[in-house]
């Protein structure tokens, strides 16, 4: 062994010695990296280590380990690291040899199994809100077997990364009829497929009702109360009305943004298995509606596709625990042209009635557009009745930066008033930088 080798060895057990290993690990590494070959059978024995707690100053030292190794091209010593730290920290080894975006999995690709790679993928993925919008992408991993034995991989304290490769392995898997899954079942080949297929639902459901208390930010509902929200969650049906006594125990109550994203995401990917992740996501979408904000619906809509949220969503509306008119906002906002917005417009014209106060005048148009395909009846109400609102809400969009004299803009553009009393406020209205896309657009179609 040259000088060189000997100092690229001691950095390599420099870096070993920061991992604060269990005794059984040191050991165990004295003798993986004194193997002329490094023998990865030794690594078999691995005492699991969870990384994520390592400071930040040691996760940056094996992250320089790593670039001196990259830059220098000694393979050997970074593969024997990189296998090392994997075997012992699974997931976590994610915090030791990746760090910064789940995306940079693949310097390291080579030296991992299929099932190393999702669940390190998953580690760095678990724990940003951006990443779980887009879940099954980012894992790069769509065999359900592959993902399900990646969740034993998983050390980390807190199982989000084990929970979101147990959602998102029941997204690639079918979901089977009774009478089909009991017929697979003679067959041999498909015993261990069903076993943990339903190992793999049974753990999800149970880290949901785990982790029900672990969304409250603020107070935390007592422990009567967190009863009948797991009862609820654990036998609720979507076929009923959302229980009121639910609605008040979350009065003023906070949750958790990233917790209720991550944890719907995952119920959402995972609907079509189990009807407990039905009933969760009614209770989370309640949450939400307690605290006015749409978190829960937006994961849904992202994390397996608008596709995936079209043709999962409908067995929710009929008795979501929110507004149906705040519902078909967010719908028109976010999915104006998908099939919540034309069902609502066909089946609950009463509510498209009620909306048409709240709605912006593009809105407003695509309602309208809606209803003359899906509803006649309502096209010929609308038409009848609402131009002249239509034409305020295009006037208000139209001059919505002309302050205390804003008044007498919209009654000129209605009709209502001369020119001339303009005149006054225009030199001012000139003064401001008021270039706005969509209003330009809506000028344009005044032109044609």
């Amino acid at each position: 062994m040259n000088l060189s080798e000997e100092r690229s060895r001691q950095k390599l057990l420099e870096i070993i010695g920061l991992l604060e290993l269990t005794d059984k690990n040191r050991e165990l590494a004295e003798q993986y990296l004194a193997e002329q070959e490094g023998t990865r059978e030794l690594l078999s024995e691995a005492e699991p280590q969870d990384f994520s707690g390592l400071s930040k100053e040691t996760r940056d030292k094996c992250l320089e380990y790593k670039n001196y190794c990259l830059k220098r091209n000694r393979k050997e010593e970074f593969e024997r690291f990189v296998r090392f730290a994997v075997a012992v920290g699974g997931s976590t080894a994610y915090y030791v040899l990746v760090a910064y975006g789940w995306r940079n999995v693949n310097t390291i690709l080579e030296y991992l199994t299929r099932e190393q790679a999702a669940a390190i993928r998953a580690e760095g993925i678990a724990w940003n809100v951006y990443g779980i919008k887009d879940a099954p992408g980012g894992l790069e991993q769509k065999n359900p077997q592959v993902l399900q034995d990646a969740m034993e991989l998983c050390y980390h304290k807190s199982d989000n990364a084990k929970s979101l490769l147990a959602a998102v392995s029941l997204y690639y898997a079918k979901p089977e009829k009774p009478a089909a899954a009991g017929l697979k079942a003679l067959f041999a080949g498909n015993k261990r497929e069903q076993s943990t297929l339903q190992k793999t639902i049974q753990y999800l459901e149970s880290n949901q009702i785990a982790s029900i208390g672990n969304l409250f930010t603020g107070s935390v509902p007592s422990d009567e109360d967190m009863k009948k929200i797991i009862s609820f969650v654990k036998s609720g049906s979507v076929e009923q009305p959302f229980p009121q006594e639910i609605v008040r125990i979350l009065q003023g109550r906070q949750t958790s943004d990233y917790l209720m994203t991550l944890l719907a995401g995952e119920a959402f990917l995972a609907i079509g298995h189990s009807q407990q992740c039905v009933a969760f996501l009614r209770l989370a979408i309640a949450m939400d509606a307690e605290q006015k904000r749409a978190t829960v619906l937006d994961i849904c809509l992202h994390i397996g596709g608008q596709a995936w949220f079209f043709q999962h969503i409908e067995p929710l509306e009929e008795y979501l625990p929110m507004p149906k008119e705040d519902y078909v906002v967010w719908c028109l906002k976010n999915c104006k042209y998908g099939s919540p917005v034309k069902r609502v417009v066909k089946d609950h014209p009463e509510v498209v009635r009620q909306l048409i106060a709240k709605v912006s005048s593009e809105e407003y148009q695509h309602l309208l557009a809606m209803a003359k395909d899906m509803n006649p009846m309502l096209y010929r109400e609308l038409v009848s009745t609402g131009s002249g609102e239509f034409r305020m809400k295009l006037a208000q969009e139209l001059t919505a930066r002309y302050g205390k004299e804003q008044m007498k803009a919209i009654q000129y553009l209605l009709g209502e008033a001369e020119l001339e009393t303009l005149y006054p406020y225009v030199k001012e209205w000139r003064g401001g930088w008021d270039y706005d896309t969509k209003k330009y657009q809506k000028i344009q179609a005044l032109k044609k």
